[in-house]
């Protein structure tokens, strides 16, 4: 039998505390170890992008909390995200026992992207999810491997194209179907007058974005959410990790905010 049919599965979308500090990867590592599960792992590393940009002359443009990636931008961003930062998780993945091996969205056309256009309508190198093929992130959990993904891809013409990381776990979490899609973050969850929601069905998460109470970028993450569910993710779940146990909990819903779908 595959593997990759009877485990359980976890897709984490890494930022935070959880991405930064060494104490809490390996704590994360370890979780996941134990665990038992199939999981991958997205991560970006923007503040790092444009570190490098302004450093060659290069000022980041964003829109609407996006990076408008030009050309001469592309390449810091495949530099950055699919080399050094990377590599660099793998290397502390592996160091905490984890068999962690890293690919881009390039890689076996695990997602293709289509180009969007810049504020001012010219081309960038900014693109949308077009398509998201599982077979390798499959492949690899059916002989013991996390993946690790930058979020890089390729688009119809077979060029580079940078792909807000967000959305790449969201679509491949979708084409995965995997039992969870966590993202983590050094934000506790989905926070309604000044309190954590432990958990939010879409009727709940809609009423609190028309209030106000949703706001900002918390939206889209909540609106995907609910998209990757109807697409058969069986969770959602927005939260920070800082210690052992903590994935455990959010899983569990004991912890972060969870979106389900009734």
């Amino acid at each position: 039998m595959d593997s990759t049919a009877s485990a359980r599965s976890v897709l984490l979308k890494l930022g935070g505390t959880a991405g930064s500090n060494d104490a809490a990867l390996r704590a994360l590592a370890g979780e996941l170890a134990d665990a038992g599960m199939h999981a991958a792992i997205v991560h970006g590393g923007g503040k790092e992008v444009s570190e490098l940009s302004r450093r060659l002359g290069l000022e980041p443009v964003f829109h609407e909390g996006i990076r408008m990636t030009t050309e001469a931008e592309m390449d810091v961003v495949e530099m950055i995200l699919s080399g050094i930062a990377n590599k660099r998780l793998v290397r502390r993945l592996l160091a905490a026992g984890l068999r962690a091996i890293g690919i881009s969205g390039a890689d076996a056309g695990t997602i293709r992207g289509e180009r969007v256009p810049d504020a001012s309508g010219n081309r960038s190198r900014t693109a949308r999810v077009e398509s998201a093929e599982p077979r390798l992130i499959h492949d690899l959990w059916a002989h013991g491997y996390v993946p690790v993904i930058s979020s890089p891809a390729s688009d119809a013409a077979g060029e580079a194209v940078n792909i807000n990381a967000d959305d790449v776990a969201f679509a491949l979490a979708g084409a995965l179907h995997v039992d969870s899609l966590v993202f983590l973050s050094d934000v506790p969850g989905v926070m309604i007058d000044g309190r954590n929601v432990g958990s939010l069905n879409p009727a709940m998460a809609e009423a609190g974005i028309r209030a106000g109470q949703i706001s900002g970028g918390m939206i889209p993450k909540v609106r995907n959410a609910l998209t990757a569910i109807e697409r058969g993710v069986s969770q959602v779940v927005i939260g920070d990790y800082v210690r052992s146990g903590d994935l455990a909990a959010l899983l569990h819903g004991e912890r972060g905010t969870t979106i389900v779908s009734g």
